[in-house]
């Protein structure tokens, strides 16, 4: 998805309901792929914009539920090196 298709606030909920929907069915393949850090670039877009906060937290939900793993490596990682 292209970062203009969401700067439309019209487009943000569906998007943001299309991308929920499909994060935990595509889960391994966004991991394999290195896309966890695009989406999370996305949140933080959403989370900027009072209107949009909840769609932001909506689409954290689904990244953090469905790539857990994820988050507990680069949490250790991080905490490791401090």
């Amino acid at each position: 998805m292209l970062p203009t298709t969401w700067e439309t606030r019209g487009n943000v909920p569906a998007l943001t309901r299309l991308l929920v929907a499909l994060i935990p069915r595509a889960s391994q393949y966004i991991v394999a792929e290195n896309q966890v850090q695009p989406i999370l670039g996305i949140f933080q877009g959403l989370l900027r914009g009072k209107k949009t906060e909840q769609n932001a937290f909506d689409l954290l939900e689904s990244v953090v539920l469905s790539i857990p793993k994820y988050f507990e490596c680069h949490s250790f990682h991080r905490l490791r090196n401090n």
